[in-house]
């Protein structure tokens, strides 16, 4: 089975998903993703407010549930719209940033105002990572009932067919 026929047989699935449990999942990635947006200002080597670090974070992970969501659907046109939005909203954001931003030589740098930021952040962050992973959990654990529910009531059914229905010889 080719990779393209795997992605189709998998988008089919993805369309059976109920889109309550579907919203779990896509919650999910959002959160993981947002944490890793918040992971990205640890690393960055300029100072940014941690209003504009959350937004980024929050930024990251909506362009990430989406592109999940258009992924596991095969949806080409979104995917195809999603890569210049993205690419766009993260220049204008860099640009409205490198305006707003006071120089390097003007930030307070003092130990109470970083161990701020690195608590707010980090504090925002593990929230994230630990709603992401109950997300996906639930998520995991609503499909895997639906699924399992399933395979057991056909089962049954051959079980009882088998039964009922004499063999034929």
């Amino acid at each position: 089975m080719s990779q393209t026929s795997k992605w189709a047989q998998s988008a089919r699935y993805w369309k059976t998903v109920p889109p309550a449990t579907n919203v779990l999942l896509l919650a999910g990635i959002f959160c993981l993703f947002t944490s890793f947006g918040l992971v990205l200002s640890f690393v960055n080597r300029t100072w940014v407010y941690v209003s504009w670090t959350i937004l980024l974070a929050v930024i990251s992970g909506a362009f990430s549930a989406v592109w999940a969501f258009a992924g596991f659907r095969r949806i080409f046109w979104l995917m195809s719209l999603l890569l210049p939005v993205q690419i766009g909203t993260n220049v204008l954001i860099g640009n409205v940033m490198n305006h707003r931003l006071p120089a390097f030589d003007q930030v307070d740098f003092s130990r109470d105002v970083v161990t701020h930021r690195l608590l707010v952040e980090g504090v925002v962050g593990m929230v994230s990572i630990i709603a992401g992973y109950t997300l996906v959990a639930a998520f995991i654990r609503k499909e895997g009932l639906r699924v399992f529910v399933a395979m057991a009531e056909v089962r049954l059914a051959a079980e009882v067919h088998q039964a009922l229905v004499p063999l034929v010889a």
